[in-house]
């Protein structure tokens, strides 16, 4: 049976959806990170719902390849916040979270893998899930792994206009450790694993239904 991606909420609004988990009562938005240069070396990461947003922008060639990725060494663990500000006001929650992500270590380590989703309101941050995962081995120097992360149950909230739906990615590794966040992911690699991996990192966050 093929579920319709659309949801009436209001006799004035539709809201699309990716897809849907009719079960769980559930439609998924898929939103990428992205991250472009705000001014000098500093950039800003967003999230976006448009996978043919290229990350690869900035006033020169090295400013570009950065907001591809972004680089950690061993001394300090990746930690980056992906935002998106609701122009519309909605209810995130009610069924797991999915997120797949691209990242590239320079030892055979393994990764300890943290995602946490946040609603903010331009003061507090109030956490509606999150999980750890461990990539047991990264595969030698130099190597590529994409991670599943899967945020159980996260919590039911209501967004208002204004409000910010937070994704925070954090990493630790025993070396360097690089995470790409390129929405059009326009390079790919050969994983540990002999598999051919994108370098868009893609998050399918829940919504309530409202029938």
């Amino acid at each position: 049976m093929t579920l319709p991606p659309v949801f009436r909420t209001s006799p004035s609004a539709n809201i699309t959806y990716n897809w849907v988990d009719y079960l769980a009562g559930a439609g998924y938005i898929t939103f990428y990170g992205a991250s472009h240069i705000v001014t000098g070396w500093t950039k800003k990461y967003i999230l976006t719902t448009q996978n043919t947003v290229d990350s690869s922008s900035g006033s020169t060639a090295d400013a570009a390849w950065i907001c591809i990725w972004t680089e950690y060494t061993a001394s300090a663990a990746a930690d980056i916040d992906f935002d998106y500000t609701f122009k519309k006001a909605a209810t995130v929650g009610g069924a797991s979270a999915y997120i797949n992500a691209t990242a590239k270590v320079d030892n055979g380590d393994s990764v300890k893998f943290t995602a946490t989703i946040y609603h903010y309101d331009g003061t507090t941050e109030t956490s509606l899930g999150t999980t750890t995962d461990i990539h047991a081995s990264a595969g030698g120097v130099d190597s590529y792994f994409r991670q599943l992360l899967v945020i159980p149950d996260v919590t039911i909230k209501a967004f208002a206009v204004g409000d910010t739906l937070r994704l925070n990615i954090s990493a630790v590794n025993g070396g360097n450790i690089r995470i790409y966040h390129d929405p059009a992911s326009k390079l790919s690699f050969t994983d540990q694993h002999t598999r051919t991996v994108g370098t868009d990192l893609i998050f399918n966050c829940p919504f309530k239904v409202v029938e």
